[in-house]
């Protein structure tokens, strides 16, 4: 069972509408916490993972700074996981 957090619903529709209807495409979201002067920096690791006749190929992994987590930021990421995918 995933549980549902806002990032991996805003990485989910991403890819939901920059994935072709044939690609099959998974993704995983990991919370980290960063040290930081005065605090810890929620970091957000998000992994993309696309397969190609069975074979399965993984973009490199994006960090992203939780105060930064928008629906254009995620687009990005998933744009350019997606082109490294497909370059492959």
């Amino acid at each position: 069972m995933r549980l549902t957090d806002p990032v991996s619903t805003m990485v989910a529709t991403a890819i939901t509408n920059q994935a072709a209807p044939s690609e099959v495409v998974d993704h995983e979201v990991l919370f980290g916490l960063a040290g930081r002067p005065g605090g810890v920096d929620p970091e957000l690791t998000i992994v993309i993972v696309g397969e190609d006749d069975g074979v399965r190929v993984m973009a490199p992994p994006a960090t992203i700074h939780a105060a930064t987590t928008t629906q254009a930021a995620i687009d990005d990421i998933v744009e350019d996981a997606l082109a490294w995918i497909r370059a492959r």
